[in-house]
């Protein structure tokens, strides 16, 4: 049963740290892919923006039959240092802001200049990053006619393109078909080059398009994946051995409680037993001579009666444990004074000590008074006199004293001489049916179950009982 239990906590243990390993890495992945997407678009909007800025400060109104990007190559191809290249015939080297910017004087400068779209200073642009990223700029009319498209940086990092008027073709097609969609922002294919698009708002009748390169965007998303493939494998590993620890942690109190029943059950079987086969055995010889007198059956009548009383004992001593496990045991507390109550058990065992030829000493301080049950220590003080004179040697001296330590808690000791004890019987000697004896000699009356029910006293009283042993003198301490 509890190998089963185990394994059932290893794996709910796994799926609990399995969930919580998956759970914490797909956030880290959703966080750092909203990063990049947030990066991208901040990068698109501060392209639009300084798109904006430098071309409708330097650019000139055009004339009605010609078309202004047009104009302003020719302008700019005549200036000594340009770098315009004339035998491109589908895209640019260069985006219109550069070529704009190229020129030191306006195309036609007796032509008024368009006004500068309105500054916020308060407003910079949201992205100040590196905007080295590969991209495709385009300029649309009112109705959507294509008035310019660029390229920046691009065939420069994409060199798996093989025709570049064919690629611009397709672009030029894709940009088409988003000019002529609702969507202003998305994410689009061409070829095998990803992109991230957005479109802006009109202004100066005129709209601005950007195809942003996702190849940074997706090669670290590609990266953080892998990343996360080898901490998620190394981390499944860990959770396996973690839940194994894990089980094994909280399955050993159970472990430890179940043998510990197990134990218990035999130990208080096999006490049971004894009696009960005694009893039976005397009976069967009482009623094998139905003609004798009881008199002529004092003796076996006797034996039931002892092992009977016996029996009874541990049976209340049982049942006295069973409640205190369950917490059914209920404490009539008063302030007493136990100082009286001491005395008077000892008074009482002074006799017995003196027949074992035992001799009992007591040095109590007076009226010491104590809030507990009186019935219960009165139980406790019984046990470990008892069990001293019991397991004590012949002709020895057993001290009892009582007195009322620095710390103002009240403390009640014992100690008698007794045979060699090992550690593990020191150990031990709390364990419920456990005793020095291993045969279980029943000679001394006991059933291991004294000093057990003295330690629940002590913590039902918020206190403690210690067993110290040395050179043969071994004593119990109970502080209250």
């Amino acid at each position: 049963m509890i190998k089963k239990l185990k394994i059932r906590f290893v794996l709910v243990n796994m799926l609990i740290l399995t969930f919580v390993l998956l759970a914490t890495l797909g956030s880290i992945y959703i966080m750092m892919y909203n990063s990049e997407v947030h990066v991208s678009e901040e990068i698109m909007d501060t392209l639009i923006e300084n798109h904006q800025k430098a071309v409708y400060t330097k650019k000139t109104p055009p004339h009605r039959d010609e078309n202004p990007f047009d104009r302003n190559i020719e302008a700019v191809q005549n200036l000594p240092g340009n770098t315009v290249k004339k035998d491109i015939p589908y895209y640019r080297t260069a985006n219109a802001a550069n070529l704009i910017s190229a020129a030191s004087e306006p195309a036609f400068p007796d032509m008024p200049q368009k006004p500068p779209p309105p500054k916020d200073p308060e407003n910079p642009p949201r992205y100040d990053g590196n905007l080295i990223r590969s991209h495709i700029l385009a300029e649309f009319g009112s109705n959507n006619e294509l008035l310019d498209i660029s390229y920046q940086y691009f065939f420069q990092y994409n060199t798996g393109i093989e025709n570049q008027s064919e690629y611009d073709l397709k672009v030029r097609s894709t940009i088409a078909d988003i000019a002529a969609g609702k969507l202003t922002s998305g994410k689009c294919t061409i070829e095998n080059v990803s992109y991230r698009y957005k479109i802006s708002s009109e202004y100066e009748n005129s709209r601005i398009l950007i195809l942003l390169d996702r190849s940074i965007e997706i090669s670290t998303l590609h990266r953080l994946m892998i990343s996360f493939i080898f901490i998620g494998c190394t981390g499944l590993i860990g959770v396996f051995f973690l839940s194994i620890f894990l089980a094994n942690w909280a399955i050993k109190p159970i472990e430890v409680a179940w043998n510990r029943q197990k134990q218990f059950i035999a130990d208080a079987s096999h006490e049971l037993k004894t009696p009960l086969t005694v009893i039976a055995t005397n009976t069967d010889v009482v009623l094998s001579t139905p003609n004798d007198y009881i008199k002529d059956q004092e003796r076996w009548l006797r034996y039931i009666k002892s092992e009977t009383a016996r029996m009874s004992k541990l049976v209340s001593e049982l049942l006295y444990i069973a409640k205190s496990d369950a917490n059914e045991i209920k404490m009539e507390m008063s302030e007493f004074d136990i100082s009286n109550t001491v005395s008077a058990i000892c008074l009482i065992f002074e006799p017995l000590a003196f027949e074992e030829n035992r001799e009992l000493v007591a040095d109590l301080s007076p009226r010491l008074k104590l809030y507990g049950d009186e019935d219960r220590i009165k139980q406790l003080v019984t046990i470990l006199i008892d069990n001293a004179i019991k397991y004590s040697i012949v002709d020895s001296q057993i001290s009892v004293s009582l007195f009322r330590n620095n710390q103002g808690r009240i403390k009640f000791c014992i100690s008698n001489k007794c045979e060699e004890l090992s550690q593990e019987n020191i150990s031990k000697l709390f364990d419920r049916f456990y005793r020095v004896d291993s045969s279980r000699n029943s000679g001394t009356g006991g059933n291991g179950l004294g000093l057990n029910i003295a330690q629940t006293i002590a913590e039902a009283h918020n206190g403690t009982i210690t067993v110290n042993y040395n050179y043969g003198m071994i004593s119990f301490t109970v502080t209250l």
